[in-house]
């Protein structure tokens, strides 16, 4: 089993997610947004997953700029609020790409110079459910204030196919709606009467809370990427 060519992948596919879709044509101090090195994904392996940690600093330090915006007499909230619920969804989809290997690490074993796992589909398809369970609660506990809205509702109910799931298969297709539904809905208007949140004490932390969510929604979808692809190159059942 390759998990270093799973690691690659999934690493490779977030950063263009991130870098040519969510990034793309956002600035902040008028600087363009981009994440990770050229050389990143050659080098990294599941023997030196704290190179992450370069792209999750560069997160962390991007999130600092878009908050000392607040500080200015002018600053557009809209575009401070988009940024930051984009770039906790990025904190977190990296993180737990970091967190999701060494777990898998300690599961790893060697027979006759083959290198397996101890896993099974049971176990992960729990995981996931679980998983998305958490995220459904965050989205279903946001303040009232935000919008009932179709796709938003579309969003929910996807998650809500998912949680009862008892294949593997099923999982990875709803997950991936669930992202062409996340995308659809990225811009915060869908969410928020932001005319009201802009008038209102508390309206940072309302924007943190869906951040959150978000952001749980990557990890989830992440893991789905991860964890299905190591039952498929495990040879189990899938």
């Amino acid at each position: 089993m390759n998990f270093n060519l799973i690691l690659k992948k999934t690493l490779g596919e977030i950063l263009i997610y991130f870098n040519e879709e969510c990034f793309k044509d956002l600035k902040i101090n008028n600087k363009n947004i981009k994440l990770g090195s050229e050389d990143l994904i050659e080098k990294i392996t599941t023997d030196n997953l704290d190179m992450i940690d370069s792209i999750i600093q560069e997160v962390n330090i991007l999130r600092q700029e878009n908050q000392e915006l607040l500080t200015r007499s002018n600053v557009d909230h809209k575009l401070y609020a988009s940024t930051e619920i984009l770039l906790s969804s990025a904190f977190e989809a990296f993180k737990k790409v970091k967190e999701s290997f060494t777990d898998l690490n300690f599961l790893k074993h060697s027979q006759s110079d083959v290198k397996l796992i101890d896993l099974n589909e049971k176990f992960v398809i729990r995981k996931l459910t679980s998983n998305c369970q958490r995220v459904l609660n965050k989205y279903e506990n946001l303040p009232s204030r935000f919008l009932d809205n179709l796709k938003v509702e579309e969003l929910l109910n996807c998650f809500k196919k998912i949680i009862p799931c008892e294949n593997i298969n099923e999982i990875v297709v709803l997950a991936k709606e669930v992202l062409i539904k996340q995308d659809e809905i990225k811009r915060l208007d869908y969410f928020i009467d932001y005319n009201a949140l802009i008038d209102e004490y508390g309206w940072v932390h309302d924007i943190v809370k869906l951040s959150s969510a978000n952001a749980e929604h990557m990890g989830l979808i992440v893991n789905v990427e991860i964890f299905s692809n190591v039952i498929a190159q495990a040879g189990l059942k899938i």
